[in-house]
């Protein structure tokens, strides 16, 4: 019994550390005078998308002590900092706005569920046989969500310049976008992992070394 309350104690503060200040401090500021600006831009990004009918919802959030720039949330939500819609140019409003939907189209927030929730059933599966392992997924779900983060986001950056090309726009636009984020201090939140910081810096290096082939389609709904 020690041991399983051991466990789930460090996969509660595991968990408490990768969503504090994510989806719940996303707030939605209503009406927002550049709701029409951002509606424009979703319109220019869908058409390069493999089903342009799609519905999103593009709003704009509260400004936080923990600014969330960039939020792609579960129901095709996706969200921008407010005082980065005042202050980012159309160029890098646009390339956030095609990442957002780049991640929806890729069905990376599906895909990680589904892998957690395979993953709970076989830990719980596993507490019948070995004490304390039903507790696993406390901490082996958050530890998977950040993996596999770690290889959809290149998948989203390739998307995002696909439609940003069809768009009229250019990788570097993606880019200067990125830089922007990490400059200012914000992150990008999509489910519940956030990536910050040094997480932009690689991508970015990334980038360049490796820039998306012109082949690249936007259209298809893969990598």
């Amino acid at each position: 019994m020690r041991r399983a309350g051991w466990v789930g104690s460090v996969g509660g503060w595991l968990t408490a550390l990768l969503i504090s200040g994510c989806a719940s401090t996303v707030k939605e500021i209503r009406r927002h005078p550049q709701q029409e600006r951002l509606d424009r831009i979703l319109a220019a990004v869908l058409p390069h998308t493999s089903d342009p009918t799609i519905h999103y919802w593009l709003r704009v959030s509260e400004a936080s002590s923990h600014p969330v720039g960039l939020a792609a949330l579960p129901q095709r939500h996706v969200y921008l900092a407010e005082p980065l819609v005042q202050e980012a140019d159309e160029a890098i409003l646009a390339a956030l706005v095609a990442h957002g939907v780049a991640h929806h189209r890729l069905h990376h927030y599906a895909q990680r569920n589904a892998i957690n929730v395979v993953q709970r059933g076989a830990f719980k599966a596993g507490g019948f046989f070995v004490p304390g392992l039903g507790h696993g997924h406390y901490l082996g779900g958050p530890l998977l969500e950040v993996a596999l983060s770690a290889g959809q986001e290149p998948q989203a950056d390739a998307k995002t310049v696909a439609y940003l090309r069809g768009m009229g726009y250019a990788q570097d636009d993606l880019l200067h976008a990125l830089e922007w984020l990490e400059t200012n201090g914000y992150s990008e939140l999509v489910g519940h992992v956030r990536a910050q910081g040094a997480d932009f810096t690689n991508r970015i290096d990334s980038l360049r070394r490796h820039p998306v082939p012109q082949a690249h389609s936007g259209a298809a709904d893969s990598p």
